[in-house]
């Protein structure tokens, strides 16, 4: 008995420390507390939030071995469906990312999202270019965390192109000019840009009016 009352406290308190992790975004400590969590209860809960670890982590392989244990528990579970299809498209695993967002998109046939991701994972040459982008954001956002915000904002600029109606993009290339000290002009470009293709986005708006403001506009 005591041995259980020892077990959860630490399950309760291995999982805390994750998701906190988790949430201000140090994926790499958030998985060493999870590894923990799981020798303790290795459960669909809390495989489920190692497959979202590994999907932040860019270690789509395992993220889909624990989503696929969890949607074998919980087969229609929307949220770890998504992350799985989420998962398989960057692996390029074409098939199951199809059937995935087939089965959202029937499952929540007014979520227009989905529509749009099952439109885009069968057509070959919009995947790859989405694919192509994303791989390049994740690419600089570790060259953001190591400080290389030049290498950063080269790889930013190819993922535009790659996926120009994306408003993260130029968000996220804003934010790096102001680090790099660019004038207000190029950075606010870059917001006015985001917020053209996001027009109810209150973050980038707020960006905006700092800028205005700074500039006296």
């Amino acid at each position: 008995m005591l041995k259980d009352l020892l077990d959860y406290i630490m399950l309760k308190f291995f999982h805390y420390k994750g998701i906190m992790a988790l949430v201000k975004g140090r994926y790499v400590k958030a998985y060493h507390w999870m590894q923990k969590v799981l020798m303790i209860s290795n459960t669909p809960e809390y495989q489920y939030d190692m497959g979202i670890i590994l999907l932040s982590l860019y270690k789509y392989e395992e993220a889909v071995d624990y989503l696929h244990k969890v949607l074998i528990a919980v087969p229609d579970n929307e949220i770890a469906l998504l992350a799985y299809a989420q998962s398989q498209s960057m692996l390029r695993h074409w098939e199951e990312a199809t059937e995935s967002f087939t089965h959202l998109a029937a499952q929540h046939p007014t979520n227009l999202s989905y529509q749009r991701y099952l439109e885009l994972v069968r057509n070959s040459i919009k995947r790859e270019k989405n694919i192509c982008a994303r791989e390049l954001v994740n690419l600089a956002q570790t060259e953001v965390e190591k400080g290389q915000l030049n290498e950063a904002l080269t790889h930013l600029r190819e993922a535009e192109a790659f996926d120009p109606q994306n408003p993260q993009i130029p968000n996220n290339i804003g934010a790096i000019l102001i680090s790099l000290k660019r004038s207000n002009e190029e950075i606010l470009d870059h917001f006015e840009k985001a917020l053209s293709l996001d027009p109810e986005n209150e973050k980038i708006k707020r960006n905006i009016v700092y800028f205005r403001h700074k500039m006296k506009i």
